[in-house]
């Protein structure tokens, strides 16, 4: 009987050994990408062509923050391309704000059909959805949250930007 059940064992590691390998093989390729300053992605932004300003009070207001939760916040928009970014306390706040606006967009931009890509690893999460004519952009990496949206034939414009932070990579 243990026979039988180490062989079966063998054959479960022979089957799936391969596929797990794979799997923590990408996994460990995909190295951790670094937030990055508001600082920084103002300067991103300026040399794209855009106009920055920090939104900083302007998001603790509307969201009722008193404390310092949100640390830095930079809005820029340009004809229908409107990008934030946001920088919080810790990782946490950061991934509770990405939920909520990704619930938002599932709320009001989810249709069918759509071209939607979920990307989840390590200390981010890229969520992109194209639908009715507008692509809708939301990052997290790190304490750090990304929300853009553009029409979608402007979402190279938009993409740009972030592959220029290494959040779109």
């Amino acid at each position: 009987m243990i026979k039988k059940y180490m062989k079966f064992l063998f054959g479960l590691f022979l089957g799936f050994g391969p596929v797990i390998g794979v799997f923590l093989l990408i996994y460990n390729l995909e190295s951790p990408k670094t937030p990055l300053e508001a600082e920084q992605v103002w300067e991103i932004l300026e040399s794209e062509g855009y106009e920055p300003y920090d939104s900083t009070e302007l998001y603790k207001d509307a969201w009722g923050w008193k404390d310092n939760s949100l640390t830095s916040a930079v809005k820029a928009a340009k004809d229908d391309i409107v990008f934030d970014y946001f920088v919080f306390e810790n990782d946490g706040i950061a991934e509770g704000v990405r939920k909520r606006y990704r619930h938002w967009i599932r709320d009001n931009r989810y249709d069918i059909p759509n071209v939607e890509i979920v990307h989840c690893i390590r200390n981010y999460m890229i969520y992109t959805i194209e639908v009715n004519g507008m692509y809708t952009v939301c990052i997290r990496v790190g304490n750090t949250v990304v929300c853009a949206e553009s029409k979608a034939e402007n979402a190279g414009i938009l993409n740009k930007v972030l592959w220029a932070m290494d959040y779109l990579k």
